[in-house]
């Protein structure tokens, strides 16, 4: 709440999980979690202020909880259901703002093989992920999960179907062909 004569503000800001006590001082009225040091999603803040009347810091008013969201993400809209033009092209999950990383879990609906690829951003190239080899006409459900600032991961998002191409094929060149050639 505004307090008239205000000078600035003082919050207290408690993580309910670990115990972490933060202080947090702002000009005005407004403070983002994400102005803190350490911040997670899924998480339960109980929030305490205090005012700065006449340059002297008064007592901390009466504490409230904030949780903040579990976010989730998955693959973006135009891509699901889709089939890459290129094996090796980037499949992108929707943005989910200070996610410290992001996790794709990719099942072959075939084999129902799995594989994990930990990301620092919101995309993952099938053709770079160590020990995997990706299959030609081949459809994957694909996971995402939001890595948290603590390190953990979230509940993965909806699953997403996305097809690689079919294998490549080749012919002769349009200018060689139903042509007699003078050398073999």
């Amino acid at each position: 709440n505004l307090v008239a004569g205000a000078q600035g503000y003082r919050w207290e800001i408690t993580d309910t999980v670990t115990n972490q006590v933060q202080i947090l001082d702002t000009v005005l009225r407004t403070m983002y979690l994400t102005n803190l040091g350490n911040y997670a999603f899924n998480r339960t803040y109980s929030i305490r202020v205090a005012v700065r009347i006449a340059g002297v810091w008064q007592a901390f008013g009466t504490s409230c909880s904030v949780t903040t969201p579990a976010s989730t993400t998955q693959i973006q809209a135009t891509q699901c259901g889709g089939t890459l033009a290129l094996m090796n092209d980037a499949i992108y999950a929707d943005n989910v703002p200070y996610a410290a990383g992001y996790r794709f879990r990719i099942t072959n609906l075939l084999t129902s093989a799995q594989v994990l690829a930990d990301r620092p951003t919101r995309l993952v190239v099938l053709t770079a992920i160590a020990g995997f080899s990706p299959e030609f006409n081949t459809t994957y459900s694909i996971e995402v999960a939001v890595k948290n600032t603590d390190g953990t991961y979230l509940p993965y998002g909806t699953a997403c179907n996305v097809t690689t191409p079919s294998f490549p094929t080749t012919q002769l060149q349009i200018s060689q062909c139903d042509v007699t050639i003078s050398n073999m």
